[in-house]
């Protein structure tokens, strides 16, 4: 079995147009059951509808990040 990648984790603001929904599209658009973990400073801005993701909150602890995944 070749290896691979079983979780995203990225920030939801990215710079530039691009943001983290949309690499979390992308990437379970090739991969369907790779998993995401996205975080934000900004919550109330994090918020998208029709993806569904596991939304982490900045500042956040290394327990809460190893809860999380």
């Amino acid at each position: 079995m070749e290896p691979g990648i079983d979780l995203l984790f990225s920030d939801v603001v990215m710079p530039g147009e691009f943001n983290g929904y949309e690499l979390a599209r992308l990437a379970t658009s090739k991969s369907p059951n790779l998993k995401v973990l996205l975080t934000s400073g900004y919550m109330d801005k994090s918020v998208e509808n029709g993806f569904s993701a596991k939304l982490l909150s900045k500042p956040y602890s290394l327990l809460e990040l190893s809860r999380q995944l």
